[in-house]
């Protein structure tokens, strides 16, 4: 059961676009057959479907080839068509509610990007200027995104979550590893991507909601994705999946009272040997298999 599935019960139309990796290498376990109605991406199973240039593309359950990416050709960039495809679906739905899951890969290794924009002309290494002009360039698409919101009259009643999955990826190569402490990327915390540490997990998430949100507002209240599920269902109003591991933060949201300030948070990681973490107010504790 995914957030596509309770959304669509709910009564949304539902899309998902950009990168899915929940179906690992089993045909079967695509977006379409998890609750989205529509899908436009790629998936771990083919990998001409990856990467920023990518010579394929998933349209639902059909491959198809893009021309301008053909032979090493780079014509079309990842970020930019999922702007694209969010866009079509956005407007293609704008009479009904809707869900949609934007998945973009900006900025994520390899680090490559059409051009360097406002940064080509820093005195910086190659690995920096193209990082910081990635994010430009997803900058430059959420700007885009939003006002696809606004021309379609749907700003001031859409809610949009802005989230990363992880913290900066560093410590598997000395170059990452520069780039991210050139930019300061993890801040004050300790640890990159793939660690429990507060650097690899704790990131920010940015809520727009007009009307019920105050912009420029902040909360220091900690939640994780496992609550996503059920959020979205209170949002919804509809009753919460007895799968879902989480609590909603809705009051959070909307700066009301909120029951679950001193619940534990819990962390699984598979790599690197398998490791263990749970958090209980200020206090975290991590295990690592001997």
């Amino acid at each position: 059961l995914t957030v596509g599935n309770l959304m669509k019960e709910a009564g949304y139309r539902t899309g998902l676009v950009g990168k899915w990796h929940l179906g690992g290498y089993d045909p079967e376990a695509i977006p379409n057959n998890r609750g989205f109605d529509e899908f436009y991406g790629w998936l771990t199973s083919n990998g001409n479907t990856h990467n920023y240039y990518p010579s394929q593309r998933y349209r639902n359950e059909e491959v198809y080839d893009i021309p301008e990416n053909q032979d090493g050709k780079q014509g079309v960039y990842m970020t930019d068509k999922c702007t694209d495809e969010a866009i079509s679906f956005i407007k293609n739905n704008s009479d009904k509610p809707f869900f949609l899951y934007l998945a973009y890969n900006n900025p994520h290794v390899p680090l490559v990007v059409p051009d360097l924009g406002p940064y080509a002309d820093k005195d910086w290494i190659d690995n920096n200027k193209i990082y910081a002009a990635m994010i430009h360039r997803l900058d430059q698409n959420i700007e885009r995104l939003m006002q696809s919101l606004k021309d379609q009259g749907m700003d001031e009643n859409t809610i949009v979550f802005f989230c990363s999955d992880n913290g900066p990826r560093g410590n598997y190569s000395r170059e990452l590893t520069d780039l991210a402490e050139f930019f300061d990327s993890n801040g004050p915390l300790h640890g990159f991507k793939r660690d429990l540490y507060e650097g690899g997990i704790r990131v920010p998430m940015i809520v727009r909601w007009p009307g019920k949100i105050k912009p420029g507002s902040v909360s220091d209240i900690p939640w994780y994705f496992t609550d996503l599920m059920p959020t979205l269902a209170d949002l919804a109003e509809v009753s919460v999946p007895e799968v879902a591991d989480g609590v909603s933060v809705l009051p959070v949201l909307l700066d009301e009272e909120y029951a679950h300030e001193d619940r534990y948070l819990y962390w699984e990681f598979y790599e690197r040997g398998y490791k263990q973490a749970v958090r209980w107010k200020n206090w975290k504790g991590i295990w690592f298999k001997q």
